[in-house]
């Protein structure tokens, strides 16, 4: 235990103790809502009977025919995990949070929801 902890209340520590149990579970939710994107996103992919081609259709005609929605995929792939590894981080640095710091957390995550759509 730290030097400061030792001179606190035990109200202060209990205090301590809620906040650090929350960023744990806003963490969770962080994750999981980036989860919930990605496979938004893969959705986007386009299924073999989609095609207007006769017959089986390959890999290569399917992502030729489909190309811009294989690159708008690519792209939402691409910024969700990179707006993952930036929440990551900045999550990691936190030792504890609030009230306003979960409120704007999770507004952060929901507006990355939206934009999806």
């Amino acid at each position: 235990m730290g030097y400061g902890l030792r001179c606190m209340s035990d109200t202060e520590r209990a205090h301590i103790e809620v906040h650090r149990n929350q960023l744990l579970r806003l963490s969770t939710l962080t994750d999981v809502t980036y989860a919930v994107g990605l496979v938004l996103v893969i959705q986007w992919l386009p299924l073999p009977h989609e095609s207007l081609a006769e017959g089986a259709v390959g890999i290569w005609a399917l992502l030729a025919e489909f190309s811009q929605n294989v690159t708008a995929t690519l792209i939402g792939l691409a910024f969700l995990i990179i707006y993952w590894l930036r929440s990551n981080s900045l999550l990691g640095a936190v030792d504890r949070t609030n009230w306003t710091h979960t409120v704007l957390s999770i507004a952060s995550v929901a507006c990355m929801l939206f934009l999806l759509y």
